[in-house]
């Protein structure tokens, strides 16, 4: 029998080896990188095979493991990575929550994965990082994934998106980012702070954030193109409202999506704070009318002046013409945009 069964594991083997090098590194693609390497000991054709895996990923979230292992870990990277063959990485996955993977070793790690072209990187640090500078510059990378308890990013040039699940910590966020032209912003945490230096060039904003929206809009007031969400999380749009003395005197087109009631007042203020609008599109979904803000919103003596004078495109989506509010704010639109064009109204 046993015979029988080295055999059959021959024969299979044997298959495996019919099967082109292109293939063969296609499936190691699929098993966990420290097996790929393994497989380097089977044969001299299988000796560098795992070299050219486009997908690589070193996990480790094992709290038991002991302080010898996980060095012995460490160094297996450090030796089997730079070795690394592909001239782009596909993706590369670093989960770690040992602090014995240290700073030096995760800008090696990054670097080898910006000079192979990475294209995905995702990095789960249990400690203070610091990504080195290059990653900012590699024109390869389309999606960055950041996770841990203290990760630095010093963003240098192109686009910033910053994605924050609602179970990630609640500590504060930090972003200094001069030349910024894009940054999208996405933050479903009850609590948190920022720290948000001014961007004098960013040009388009996506926002999505709740109690830190101060800081933010502090900082963008430069940009041309604005979408602000206000999260269905929030009670009302009372909440999301953001102090006098913001104005964005190069905002040309606005979209503002919101769910909650309260945001009649929420837009005056910010049509108010932008003189120059060209393009409003409001979609409005799902909430309570309130027949007290909208007095106060649409009884008002003054006039924002992008009505009067740049207001051209408006789409209102979700609208419900029926509701007092939604036909006081029509009314009120028509009466003072001027340069308004036929508007649209999307169901």
């Amino acid at each position: 029998m046993v015979k029988k069964g080295r055999q059959i594991k021959s024969n299979a083997m044997d298959r495996i080896n019919e099967l082109s090098d292109d293939l063969l590194v296609k499936i190691l693609s699929f098993v966990p990188t420290k097996v790929s390497v393994s497989t380097s000991i089977l044969s001299k054709r299988w000796e560098f095979l795992w070299m050219w895996v486009p997908k690589l990923e070193y996990i480790d979230f094992e709290y038991n493991r002991s302080k010898s292992s996980l060095l012995r870990y460490r160094d297996f990277i450090n030796k089997n990575l730079p070795l690394h063959k592909a001239p782009i990485i596909e993706s590369l996955r670093l989960r770690f929550l040992s602090a014995l993977f240290r700073h030096a070793d995760l800008n090696l790690w990054v670097e080898i994965a910006v000079s192979r072209c990475v294209r995905e990187l995702e990095l789960c640090i249990d400690h203070d990082s610091v990504l080195p500078n290059s990653l900012y510059t590699c024109k390869s990378l389309v999606t960055l994934k950041l996770e841990g308890n203290k990760v630095r990013v010093n963003v240098h040039g192109t686009r910033l998106v910053l994605f924050i699940h609602s179970v990630c910590s609640s500590g504060g966020c930090v972003i200094d980012t001069p030349s910024l032209k894009y940054c999208e912003v996405e933050d479903h945490r009850d609590s948190f702070s920022y720290s948000i230096n001014h961007m004098p060039k960013l040009e388009e904003a996506d926002v999505t954030v709740g109690k830190g929206l101060q800081e933010f809009l502090g900082s963008i007031t430069s940009v041309k193109r604005l979408t602000l969400t206000c999260p269905a999380s929030f009670k009302n749009v009372e909440e999301f409202m953001y102090p006098a003395g913001i104005v964005f005197d190069q905002l040309e087109n606005l979209k503002l999506i919101t769910y909650k009631n309260g945001w009649l007042k929420l837009l005056f203020r910010l049509l108010n704070d932008s003189p120059k609008l060209r393009v409003l599109r409001l979609p409005v979904f799902g909430y309570v009318v309130d027949q007290e803000q909208i007095s106060c919103s649409i009884e008002q003596s003054w006039i924002p002046e992008c009505l009067l004078k740049s207001l051209e495109t408006f789409e209102f989506e979700g609208c419900d013409k029926g509701k007092l509010e939604e036909r006081e704010f029509l009314s009120f639109l028509f009466k003072h945009a001027r340069c308004l064009k036929p508007p649209s109204f999307l169901s």
